[in-house]
């Protein structure tokens, strides 16, 4: 357990080397866990009628698919590593081992997202009558949703787990983030195409189970390392704006025509909302009536999670 009270970066200055000392059992673990996810692509994944080079010849749906869908994926990967990553970056010395974390914990949870988020549709639907998950765009803007539900988990436990922790933990998670899903779409029916249930607060209370059971709050709650300092804010300011930025897309991916519409245009006034709304109230409840750092990180990006169970 890489505990606060340990120290996960050797320069106190927001940055520090990219870890501590990574063990060999992370090394390993990592390396089989990549070498699973590669047998069960080439086994239980292949191209669909708008990816399968045999069909290009009469088919105009894929080019349709990639000219609606991979500017808004695009959007959301930007969150994903430049959004989240930096946003990630408030602990005072978890500067490199946040981006690095990040980085590694999204790139591993899209690829074994597609997997598992496909494996349960395809249990959950009878209909499609395949036994492989299809290859596309739109799996890949499901991969980038699973990765955004377990970057959320990993804000809770910073400086709490170790990246072998952080590993099993997103193995475990996405499982269970893909029944939730289908059990809430499938047979609850429920409706929450910009994520606010089944991403974000999935995410979060799955982090914050994560956390509890890995802290000894006695001695984090007030360690030194539990807090931020002046440049840790200024580069999770960069990760806020550029998620905040980019949320639309987040929400309105998956819709099409009017709906889409809709989505973008909520999903901004929303955010504009939010903003103030957490100036305001930061300045009113905060000491000395000053913006508190924290507040505008988080509560300026609450009008995007909020709008996406409305649309």
């Amino acid at each position: 357990m890489q505990d606060l009270s340990k120290g996960g970066s050797r320069n106190s200055g927001g940055g520090g080397n990219a870890a501590s000392e990574v063990p060999k059992t992370f090394s390993y673990l990592f390396g089989f866990a990549q070498a699973v996810i590669i047998v069960l692509y080439f086994s239980f994944t292949n191209y669909d009628y708008n990816t399968n080079p045999a069909t290009a010849s009469n088919n105009a749906t894929g080019g349709a698919e990639v000219a609606s869908l991979y500017g808004l994926w695009q959007d959301i990967h930007v969150m994903i590593f430049i959004g989240f990553g930096f946003l990630m970056t408030f602990l005072r010395s978890y500067g490199f081992s946040s981006l690095t974390l990040n980085f590694l914990t999204g790139v591993y949870a899209i690829q074994w997202g597609i997997l598992v988020t496909g494996f349960f549709h395809l249990a959950f639907d009878d209909s499609l009558g395949s036994h492989k998950v299809p290859l596309n765009v739109a799996q890949l803007v499901e991969g980038d949703f699973a990765a955004a539900a377990c970057l959320i988990s990993l804000g809770a436990c910073l400086g709490k787990t170790s990246p072998t922790q952080t590993l099993v933990m997103v193995t475990f998670e996405l499982i269970f983030y893909a029944l939730n899903f289908q059990v809430g779409v499938t047979k609850l029916g429920a409706a929450d195409i910009g994520g606010t249930m089944f991403i974000h607060t999935f995410g979060a209370y799955f982090g914050l189970a994560c956390s509890w059971m890995v802290t000894n709050g006695s001695r984090t709650k007030d360690h030194k390392n539990n807090s931020s300092m002046y440049h840790s804010d200024m580069f999770s300011m960069v990760g806020t704006i550029f998620l905040w930025v980019f949320w639309p897309s987040f929400v309105s991916v998956l819709a099409s025509g009017n709906a889409q519409n809709r989505c973008i245009v909520h999903t901004l006034l929303s955010l504009c909302a939010s903003c103030i709304s957490a100036c305001v109230v930061s300045s009113i409840l905060r000491p000395d009536h000053k913006f508190d750092m924290v507040d505008i990180q988080n509560a300026t990006l609450a009008g995007g999670v909020a709008v996406g169970s409305s649309q």
